[in-house]
C-alpha cells in the first residue's frame, strides 16, 4: 500500500520517507476497503493529514551512574495493546523501592541498582517484541490474515456453551 508513497529518499532511521498523503489518497484507500465508492469529504474540511509510523526502539542502557531512565525515556512502541504508561509505572515503581530503599542504607548498593535495568530490560525486550509482531499482524494486508482477523472472537461468541469453562479457566 505504501510503494505509491514512497518518496526515494530515507529518514535519519534509514526507513523511506513517505510523501504526504491528500485527501484524495485517503479517499482512495477508504473506498478500496469498502466504505463506499461514492465516500465524499467536504472540500476544506481536512486541515492536517499524516503518516502515521510505528517508532518501536528501546534504549541500550537503563542506568548508568547517577542517571536512570523509566517509562517513555527507556521504550518507544505501538499503541497496540496500550502497554506503554503501564510499561512507564512498573519501571518507576521498581526503580523507586530500590532508590528508596539504597537512602535509608546511607548510600548506593551497587548490585539492588544494577538490577534495575537487567529485570526491566528484558521483560520489556519481550513485550516490545511481541508488540512489533502483533502490530504486523493487525496492519497486515496477506489476504488471509485479513479474513481471519476478528472471526476468531466472533466464533467464541458463538460458542455459548464454552464461556464457562472459559471464564473458570481465566479467573
Amino acid at each position: 500500500q505504501q510503494k505509491e508513497w514512497v518518496t526515494g529518499e530515507l529518514d535519519r532511521n534509514g526507513l523511506p520517507v513517505l510523501r504526504q498523503p491528500e485527501v484524495e489518497d485517503v479517499l482512495k484507500v477508504a473506498r478500496s476497503r469498502g466504505l463506499g465508492s461514492n465516500l465524499s469529504v467536504k472540500p476544506g474540511s481536512v486541515r492536517w493529514l499524516t503518516h502515521f509510523r510505528v517508532n518501536s526502539r528501546q534504549v541500550e542502557c537503563y542506568g548508568r551512574g547517577r542517571v536512570f531512565l523509566a517509562g517513555d525515556a527507556c521504550h518507544c512502541h505501538s499503541p497496540l495493546g496500550g502497554q506503554g504508561m503501564n510499561m512507564g509505572f512498573q519501571d518507576a515503581k521498581n526503580l523507586a523501592w530500590k532508590l528508596a530503599l539504597a537512602i535509608q542504607c546511607g548510600g548506593p548498593t551497587s548490585s539492588l541498582l544494577t538490577s534495575y535495568e537487567s529485570e526491566r530490560k528484558t521483560m520489556e525486550t519481550k513485550l516490545l517484541t511481541a508488540i512489533e509482531r502483533a502490530q504486523e499482524v493487525v496492519s497486515s494486508r496477506n489476504p488471509v490474515i485479513f479474513f481471519m482477523r476478528g472471526r476468531g472472537q466472533r466464533l467464541a461468541n458463538m460458542l455459548t456453551f464454552l464461556q464457562p469453562a472459559a471464564v473458570a479457566l481465566l479467573a
